[in-house]
């Protein structure tokens, strides 16, 4: 029962700290809580994926593509610009804590340690990056695809 209340815990801070970003950086009320829940999605499927597999990489990676193609869809539905929608979903897979850890083990000569943690934010940033760019590469081929499909059936 621990273990559900941790979990519950992380979705918690995850959509709360989407919310937060959204609302400090003015967004329009009526967007906020599709915001929240981009993050809540983008954590709670990081926190799924980590406790099944043990791989940050890939976590993170399959985490970004979940919660881009919801901003992405949330994007067509409101009629906004998707990244206004990205940014608050990505925050809870945002590698600050290795990061910390990586700064503090080199600021206190404990270069061993700086690489373990270097290493992890590296994987934790790489897999972020990919994802979304993997997702964003396939929406604008498929973009690219309708286009020409309609482009060519007006041609006919």
């Amino acid at each position: 029962m621990p273990e559900f209340f941790e979990i519950l815990k992380l979705l918690l801070s995850a959509a709360l700290s989407s919310f937060a970003f959204s609302i400090f950086f003015c967004m329009s009320p009526k967007r906020c809580i599709p915001a929240m829940l981009g993050g809540l999605l983008a954590g709670g499927t990081y926190i799924l994926l980590i406790r099944s597999t043990g791989q940050e990489f890939l976590s993170n990676m399959l985490a970004a593509v979940v919660a881009t193609v919801y901003c992405e869809v949330c994007a067509r539905v409101t009629r906004a610009p998707a990244v206004i929608y990205i940014i608050p979903a990505m925050l809870p897979l945002v590698p600050g804590g290795a990061l910390y850890y990586t700064i503090n083990a080199l600021v206190s000569g404990l270069y061993s340690d700086a690489l373990g943690f270097g290493k992890q934010t590296l994987e934790i940033a790489l897999g972020i990056s990919c994802g979304f760019i993997l997702t964003t590469f396939v929406d604008a081929s498929v973009k690219r695809v309708r286009k020409r499909r309609i482009a060519d059936a007006a041609d006919t």
